[in-house]
């Protein structure tokens, strides 16, 4: 190695590199640090014109990867620059392990969760009102629906580890009950303004028969909006099943209007529909 230095130092000084014995196109290659050289960019568009490189670091520098991170996050910052609600999701800078992040973990579901909420918000402008979310599970949509600035969200969940990983402070009462045809809830009738549940309710979850119960807990005149993926509409038939209780429902005038819409479900899988539901104002629960 010190060979090496005395060869490089000759370089630089002119002197002749022979002498010691090094082969002239090893010591050149030891040289190479980045410093001094020019360099073009490769675009789509083809070769930039070459350029003078002012400072370098040598390849495998365990500086390298430091500031490769550091140029990624400004270019993503630039790119991302007031279309967080758009991208889906918002940067935000990085603290100590001291700060705990309020929710503790993401979940697949985040990203379709956030996008349900937000249109629930825009159905549901009353940030006052009695909202509960049925099969809560570990409180991902309550999280969201704190965030959009609801206050008022009760939940149910009868799965004691779910109930563990809910964040503290999401939920202001939690029902740790079933709820299906055979399992009328403890939940007065007619008690919530808004029932929600995301990714609750399918075939072997919340089945269909389940609807006359959640219609109940809600309000003359109330929402009810869930969301299916693409994947649990198929499963079993279920999504078939569900529009032929909502179709009756509608013609037995229990429910005002449906409403369907489209938005993604989980991070890199099915998009889903979500499902608006507004209960009539005069008609009773038994006509389901």
């Amino acid at each position: 190695m010190e060979e090496y230095q005395k060869a490089k130092r000759a370089i630089k000084e002119g002197k002749s590199y022979g002498q010691n014995g090094i082969p002239p196109e090893e010591i050149m290659e030891s040289n190479i640090d980045g410093t001094d050289s020019e360099a073009k960019a490769m675009t789509q568009d083809g070769d930039t014109d070459e350029f003078e490189t002012l400072a370098g670091v040598l390849q495998g520098d365990t500086l390298a990867p430091y500031l490769f991170f550091i140029v990624i996050e400004y270019c993503l910052r630039i790119a991302i620059d007031g279309r967080d609600e758009r991208l889906g999701f918002t940067m935000k800078s990085r603290k100590s392990p001291r700060f705990k992040h309020p929710y503790p973990y993401i979940s697949p579901y985040t990203v379709g969760l956030r996008a349900f909420a937000n249109i629930i918000s825009t159905f549901v402008s009353d940030k006052k009102c009695q909202m509960i979310d049925i099969a809560a599970g570990s409180g991902l949509l309550g999280f969201e629906m704190k965030k959009l600035g609801f206050e008022n969200i009760d939940g149910l969940e009868p799965v004691e580890d779910m109930i563990k990983m809910q964040p503290s402070g999401i939920y202001g009462k939690l029902y740790r009950e079933l709820i299906s045809k055979e399992k009328t809830t403890s939940i007065p009738t007619g008690y919530y303004d808004c029932v929600v549940s995301g990714a609750g309710i399918y075939a072997g979850h919340i089945e269909v028969d389940a609807l006359p119960e959640i219609i109940r807990i809600v309000k003359p005149g109330g929402l009810i909006t869930f969301n299916i993926g693409d994947h649990w509409y198929r499963f079993k038939q279920f999504g078939p099943a569900l529009e032929t209780k909502l179709q009756q429902c509608l013609e037995t005038g229990v429910l005002e209007t449906v409403i369907k819409q489209r938005t993604i479900y989980m991070y890199n899988c099915d998009d889903a529909n979500v499902y608006i539901l507004k209960k009539s104002s005069n008609k009773i629960i038994s006509e389901v």
